[in-house]
């Protein structure tokens, strides 16, 4: 299995760059349904390539939440390393981090259920902040309240506003 072994950085890029891919697309895919646009109707392959570049890149909110949860993350993972090695023994510690109490086999540290929380918990910073943002652009446009400051005039006189 692919967790039971050590990962090279192209393997970890590779598998990084494929859950962008797929959140990204569950972003936008969430995003537009909530104002009733089907997304995927008007997607080309370059939208899915680049969504991870745009969802990065799209709010400067959603960066950061993920810049600062990965060196949470981090910590955290660093952190649960040393508490085992440190309290292995203590068998109130180990009911907290969940260790086993059988001394009969090894014990071993796994991190893959720490990476594993790692991306639930970043999917679902990044899923609360578009649905957030769709809601609060629905209700805006709900009630008139959304505001243009993009006016895109053609050659023959013709203007589009946009949101």
């Amino acid at each position: 299995m692919i967790l039971n072994r050590k990962l090279h950085l192209q393997e970890i890029l590779s598998i990084s760059y494929i859950f962008l891919i797929g959140l990204g697309i569950v972003l936008d895919v969430l995003y537009y349904k909530i104002l009733g646009i089907n997304i995927l109707d008007y997607s080309s392959i370059t939208d899915v390539l680049l969504s991870p570049i745009k969802l990065l890149l799209h709010e400067f909110k959603f960066t950061i939440a993920v810049i600062v949860f990965l060196i949470l993350g981090y910590i955290y993972v660093e952190r649960a390393q040393h508490y085992f090695e440190k309290y292995k023994d203590n068998k109130n510690i180990q009911m907290w981090f969940d260790f086993r109490l059988d001394k009969s086999k090894p014990q071993k540290y796994n991190s893959s259920r720490n990476v594993m929380f790692l991306v639930f918990l970043i999917s679902g910073i990044l899923i609360g902040f578009r649905f957030g943002s769709a809601s609060k652009i629905k209700r805006r446009i709900a009630s008139n309240s959304l505001k243009t400051n993009t006016v895109i005039e053609f050659n023959d006189g013709v203007k589009w506003t946009l949101l």
